[in-house]
């Protein structure tokens, strides 16, 4: 369905996009036009060195996220984000992990699991979910609330 909608979409990108909207192709076509893909990657990028790190990195996807005409972006990092502390938490819960849509990605999971635990990721999940959603309605710089979330977890991920 989403390779109908999308025909120039390789097919990995768009099994990946399936894969990341749930299974919705609203969300997969949302996703794709907003460049969520390469958005989770650089994300789940990001959250493979967050015991370390790469605060240039998180300082360009801050500006990239701050710039006039990134609303739609940083909407889609913040539920990118969003909903991957989630499901950390839902499956680390349960003993079992989905696919990787990003290779690495579940290794990266447990490690940062095994840092902080549940009462940990719990709280930084409502914290950085409490400031992207804060951004619109207080007119929040979105370059360092992006820069706030991953300071956020880094200082979990160094428990």
């Amino acid at each position: 369905l989403l390779a109908r909608h999308a025909p120039d979409l390789p097919a990995a990108d768009a099994r990946d996009l399936a894969r990341l909207a749930q299974g919705s192709i609203g969300e997969a076509l949302a996703l794709a036009d907003a460049g969520g893909l390469e958005l989770y990657r650089e994300m789940i990028r990001l959250f493979a060195q967050l015991d370390r790190l790469d605060i240039k990195a998180v300082h360009a996807l801050g500006t990239k996220m701050g710039r006039a005409g990134a609303d739609e972006s940083f909407r889609t990092l913040a539920r990118l984000v969003d909903r991957w502390l989630a499901g950390m938490l839902l499956d680390q819960a349960r003993g079992s992990m989905p696919p990787e849509i990003v290779e690495g990605e579940g290794e990266t999971a447990r490690r940062l699991w095994a840092r902080g635990g549940l009462a940990n990721w719990l709280e930084v999940w409502e914290k950085v979910t409490r400031l992207f959603s804060q951004a619109d309605s207080a007119n929040l710089d979105r370059k360092q609330i992006v820069i706030s979330a991953f300071l956020t977890m880094e200082a979990a991920a160094r428990g």
